[in-house]
């Protein structure tokens, strides 16, 4: 947080959001506490996730995402930062145009975009993809799948026996 003052530039900031939002994301989880104490001793607990808490915890972590991607491509855009120039002509991209200006800001235009997208679109839960439905409607296997039927002597079998057909 102190880019701005060693002459680094605003969008260094921004764009190292990841590397205080989320220990901030934390301390809004755990809470402020009631004493400067609390502040340096251990967590005793942690309060439970509700789903209100999670919706909190998703829009910030998608506003730290969509900081550093617009903080990134602002470096590229407005400052034309020389060591994303270097980096790109160390995989070749800049190669794809006459001047490295350009890529730089094509590719920071990208990432604004790619940041303002991130804060605006609304995303699908990812690890329970059948949470809309209700428990009832979900398909359920009538018979386990032909390959794991049962073996000799009931245990499973990935494979049929040599010599059944």
């Amino acid at each position: 947080m102190l880019r701005p003052l060693a002459g680094e530039g605003g969008w260094e900031l921004v764009e190292r959001s990841y590397n205080y939002g989320v220990p901030f994301a934390m301390l809004l989880l755990h809470g402020f506490g009631t004493s400067p104490r609390e502040w340096v001793s251990p967590l005793r607990d942690v309060p439970r996730m509700t789903s209100e808490r999670a919706r909190g915890f998703v829009l910030g972590f998608r506003a730290i995402i969509a900081a550093y991607l617009i903080g990134h491509g602002a470096l590229g855009v407005l400052t034309a930062k020389p060591l994303l120039l270097d980096l790109y002509a160390s995989v070749g991209l800049d190669t794809l145009v006459d001047d490295p200006g350009t890529l730089n800001n094509v590719l920071g235009l990208f990432e604004i975009g790619l940041g303002l997208l991130v804060l605006r679109v609304a995303t699908k839960p990812v690890l329970r993809p059948n949470a809309s439905r209700s428990t009832s409607a979900r398909r359920r296997p009538s018979a386990p799948p032909q390959a794991w039927r049962a073996g000799p002597a009931g245990h499973p079998s990935p494979c049929r026996p040599r010599g059944r057909r």
